[in-house]
């Protein structure tokens, strides 16, 4: 198969820089304790996934990258959500305040800041897609079975299929 070759150099690269975060992964991280909470939880459902999935040991490196990566994501989502919220609050100032033009400028403000976080999201994204396609393709078809319920679990979950507030503070439909 012609893939095997990217899917082993992709394996290979996100383990090299897996490899350059372990010693920031295995020092007690400064972060608030709702953070450490929610990255146990995270930590808990991997787990969990895990034991559901009974991998096999061919797996084991895919599964150890795709992991990490989803482990990445939460912690960076989680400890921008403070800034996220300082900011979205400056945003979200009255829209009657001000003359036309200065209303004009907040809203040009707030759909850059609404661009922006939908850039910083798509690459995530895109990255975990990336991830998550190598990961999965070492699957077979039971355990992409239970892989699936579980992504789709986790996305009614967290809101992924809900509606949510971007960084301006309006609701938006994923």
């Amino acid at each position: 198969m012609k893939c095997k070759p990217l899917r082993h150099m992709i394996l290979a690269a996100a383990g090299a820089f897996l490899l350059q975060l372990a010693p920031a992964m295995a020092t007690d991280l400064p972060y608030p304790a709702d953070v450490a909470d929610r990255m146990l939880q995270v930590q808990r459902r991997l787990d969990d996934l895990k034991a559901r999935l009974n991998l096999e040991p061919g797996q084991y490196e895919a599964w150890a990258i795709w992991s990490a990566g989803t482990s990445e994501i939460a912690l960076q989502r989680l400890t921008q959500k403070q800034a996220w919220l300082e900011k979205r609050k400056a945003l979200t100032r009255p829209v009657q305040e001000g003359t036309t033009p200065e209303r004009m400028a907040r809203s040009i403000e707030r759909l850059r800041a609404r661009t922006a976080f939908m850039q910083e999201n798509l690459g995530r994204l895109e990255a975990a897609q990336v991830r998550t396609s190598v990961f999965y393709d070492q699957l077979d078809a039971n355990q992409k079975t239970i892989f699936d319920l579980y992504a789709s679990q986790m996305r009614e979950r967290f809101g992924h299929t809900h509606r949510h507030r971007g960084p301006s503070g309006d609701c938006s439909e994923d």
